[in-house]
């Protein structure tokens, strides 16, 4: 749970002039089965009373990742307070208004500690950086990015960084040809591993 403790105090040290301060948003970034969902469900398992909201983006035709986490959430020890999933697009292109709009629906009518957005693999975390300074006044005065975490697997990232695939040359990664999508897969692990702030 260190990532996100970096960023916020514990509930004890809620003082009320932090109140009025946005809620801290963690972009949990990585390519494609580097174990972002485990990553994610580990932090609901040892939440240590923050309470978290999940925003989950896969840009597959059915949202695996948001439906495994649905499940921990489901699990009395699993502490997510509110899950939103973002389907069939990328949160740095065609779905950023919908990013925007999900975490107002998730703010709503609950007080959160910590927000973590899981990305798609294929997602370039500046990229939805650069996209949430143009979100609506009042939704960046609710929650701000803070922080971004790029997972990687120390096992598989030298060979993929060295091939010339291009994303959409990987079979079933993506069913959005566009956008994100659109690049070498050397190239996006360097824009995710850049972007991280751990």
């Amino acid at each position: 749970n260190k990532f996100h403790l970096a960023s916020l105090t514990t509930p004890q040290e809620e003082t009320a002039s932090s109140i009025d301060k946005p809620v801290p948003m963690t972009l949990l970034a990585g390519f494609l089965g580097t174990g972002k969902t485990t990553t994610l469900q580990h932090l609901l398992e040892n939440t240590e009373d923050y309470k978290i909201g999940v925003i989950v983006n896969d840009v597959a035709d059915v949202n695996i990742d948001a439906k495994l986490v649905s499940k921990s959430s489901n699990d009395a020890q699993v502490g997510a307070d509110g899950i939103v999933q973002l389907e069939n697009g990328c949160a740095c292109c065609s779905l950023a208004d919908e990013l925007f709009f999900s975490v107002e629906k998730l703010m709503m009518g609950r007080d959160l500690d910590a927000i973590v957005v899981e990305l798609s693999g294929v997602a370039d975390p500046i990229a939805i950086v650069n996209n949430w300074k143009m979100a609506p006044l009042e939704i960046r005065q609710q929650a701000n990015i803070t922080q971004v975490v790029t997972v990687i697997d120390a096992q598989t990232f030298g060979s993929d960084y060295m091939t010339w695939d291009m994303v959409t040359d990987r079979r079933g990664w993506s069913n959005d040809p566009t956008g994100c999508s659109n690049q070498k897969v050397s190239e996006l692990l360097a824009e995710q591993v850049e972007a991280a702030h751990l």
